[in-house]
């Protein structure tokens, strides 16, 4: 299989990534402004760039490569890792819902706080 080298990967580069949301957290847990923690928030859960949109694509990439590489008979455990790398991802899908919630969210709840 030929890998096109814009999609290259290391672990590093995804540790980086992971290392990004520690960030994140570490920000979100010193209090900053709500607006500012909601306009954070969003770019995570946007429901088709945001961080659980692009896992839940990747589980199922994962889940895909696995059935296509694996011999037949599948092993048990090949069967197990595909069937809940398939539902970690339709479940983590779910939780894109959240994009709704946290727009109201920065459209209603904390609009006009800072005008006091």
């Amino acid at each position: 299989m030929t890998t096109d080298s814009t999609t290259e990967l290391t672990p590093e580069q995804l540790q980086e990534a992971a290392n990004t949301l520690l960030k994140l957290t570490a920000h979100l847990r010193s209090g900053p402004a709500p607006e500012h923690a909601l306009a954070l928030t969003a770019v995570l859960l946007d429901e088709d760039r945001g961080v659980l949109a692009r896992l839940s694509e990747a589980l199922r990439a994962t889940s895909r490569y696995l059935v296509q590489q694996a011999p037949v008979p599948w092993t048990p455990q090949v069967e197990h890792t595909v069937q809940w790398l398939t539902l970690a991802a339709n479940d983590i899908q779910d939780w894109t819902i959240l994009h709704f919630d946290v727009s109201r969210l920065r459209k209603d709840a904390f609009r006009g706080q800072n005008a006091s």
